[in-house]
């Protein structure tokens, strides 16, 4: 984990030792504040899952630049199989807030630019509430498309709520060797998205 100078670190991923031996698990360091990893061999046939965990402090907190570098630069496909980047992400954007909800934070087109990047695509569905106050969807759940066909669940875990004001999120992978084919759960497609005809419907459909 890593925190700016002078401050407890912010994101932080635990692991039960009780399901997953310490051997099967690697700390990953990313040199950025507030932003934490592992990777997890889940199962001796695949490669492992990698994790990023994020909080953004404010709508402005993060520079994405440096994590832009660093998923290009750095994040290998033929090391990796899984990749999940979830968090706080503290923004609000038409892609996963309810449609009567008009704040759009201009810093969440940036963190959109860089899933579309790297074939990451929306997990957790659009206008799920995950923060209480404003019934707002701040909390993301982003994966590649290897998550995205190994999805089997993910939402809002009730049962686990301990009365914060973020829902938690639950999400269930089956993460064993797959063949592609039909009856895979489908995901977002960035890359086909027509995006000058969404920025036209969003002004017909948002005050």
């Amino acid at each position: 984990m890593r925190a700016a100078q002078g401050q407890q670190p912010q994101a932080v991923i635990y692991i039960n030792n009780a399901l997953i031996n310490s051997s099967a698990f690697e700390p990953i360091h990313i040199p950025i504040d507030n932003i934490t990893a592992i990777a997890i061999q889940t199962t001796k046939d695949t490669k492992p899952t990698f994790i990023i965990n994020i909080y953004n402090p404010t709508g402005n907190g993060i520079n994405w630049a440096p994590l832009r570098q660093y998923l290009r630069y750095s994040i290998s496909v033929n090391r990796y199989n899984t990749l999940l980047i979830v968090g706080d992400f503290n923004l609000h954007h038409p892609l996963w807030n309810r449609q009567d909800y008009h704040i759009h934070n201009r810093s969440a087109d940036n963190l959109v630019n860089i899933m579309m990047e790297n074939n990451m695509s929306l997990l957790l569905p659009p206008e799920t509430t995950t923060y209480l106050r404003s019934r707002t969807t701040i909390d993301l759940t982003w994966g590649n498309k290897t998550a995205a066909r190994s999805i089997i669940k993910c939402g809002i875990a009730e049962k686990h709520d301990h009365g914060s004001d973020h829902l938690p999120i639950q999400i269930i992978l089956n993460l064993e060797s797959q063949q592609v084919g039909n009856g895979l759960l489908s995901f977002y497609n960035y890359e086909e998205t027509d995006w000058k005809g969404l920025e036209m419907k969003l002004k017909k459909y948002l005050p």
